[in-house]
């Protein structure tokens, strides 16, 4: 993610979410040791990758700013993807078949800082992450691995109201 276009993909959402669970820790009387905070920020700023896919029916994605933009000086290509056939991935656990989201396929949303709303769940489970003196050494990988997944499945969908153009899927 850190390599498109927009060099603060992710910023705009982690930003935000790192500012109210900052706010969520002073509300509990506890201000974050500068320790918590790169916590914070490795919890946040996890590494992650995605396909970003311009929306085919809002006939920008052939213009030809896009082209210039995102094709290599005109020399790009189009492609085409039908998700209604892509397999599912299956796992077993505990001797049960589940299906796994091999990819989630979701609108990117084009907002101001100001209109981002956090769940108060994902804010209270990452302070919970980032507080906790827990020592127990894999139960702590474990929960902080959780909050990553979270807001990993999160914050790429958010993006500034700058690019709305690109009618952006990830």
């Amino acid at each position: 993610i850190t390599a498109l276009n927009d060099t603060t993909e992710r910023d705009l959402f982690v930003n935000v979410l790192i500012n109210e669970v900052k706010r969520y820790a002073n509300n509990q009387q506890n201000r974050l040791t500068e320790e918590q905070e790169k916590i914070l920020g490795k919890l946040c700023y996890s590494d992650m990758y995605v396909i970003s896919l311009s929306d085919k029916e809002l006939s920008l994605s052939d213009e030809l700013n896009m082209w210039r933009g995102y094709g290599g000086n005109g020399y790009g290509a189009c492609l085409e993807f039908d998700f209604s056939k892509v397999q599912p991935f299956y796992s077993v656990t505990k001797d049960i078949l589940q299906l796994e989201d091999a990819f989630i396929l979701r609108k990117c949303e084009y907002v101001t800082a100001e209109e981002i709303k956090i769940e108060q769940e994902l804010i209270r489970l990452i302070y919970m992450a980032i507080d906790n003196p827990e020592k127990d050494y894999l139960k702590k990988i474990l929960t902080e691995a959780g909050v990553m997944a979270r807001v990993a499945c999160v914050s790429p969908y958010y993006k500034h109201k700058a690019y709305e153009s690109e009618h952006e899927w990830r």
